[in-house]
């Protein structure tokens, strides 16, 4: 991987330049996050389940992403381990969440 010295993030960052320098500008940043996190589970029955691996995070905190939300139809693709998973993986990166039962004020403040 190499590091764009320009915007200081790496270069195959799924972000455009645009998005990344609103982003950069941004004091808090949520995206949705449609997809789980995690490294195996049991996929439901449905025609796409997604999961990302967790050091894909990466790509979130570098370009000060610090609210994720979960509240969309992937969330559950891997069941309630996946869910979980999902939420440990965010909580170890700094990475508040919102859209889960699991959610209280003190998740989201970054």
């Amino acid at each position: 991987m190499s590091v764009n010295s320009d915007r200081n993030c790496l270069s195959n960052s799924p972000f455009s330049a645009s998005i990344v320098d609103l982003f950069r500008a941004s004091n808090n940043v949520c995206v949705n996050l449609e997809t789980t996190v995690g490294t195996g589970g049991v996929k439901v029955a449905k025609a796409y389940n997604f999961q990302a691996f967790p050091d894909s995070l990466k790509y979130l905190t570098q370009n000060r992403v610090n609210v994720c939300s979960l509240a969309n139809n992937h969330s559950l693709d891997f069941g309630e381990d996946g869910l979980k998973q999902t939420i440990r993986y965010l909580k170890e990166e700094g990475i508040g969440f919102i859209g889960t039962e699991e959610c209280n004020r003190k998740d989201i403040i970054a």
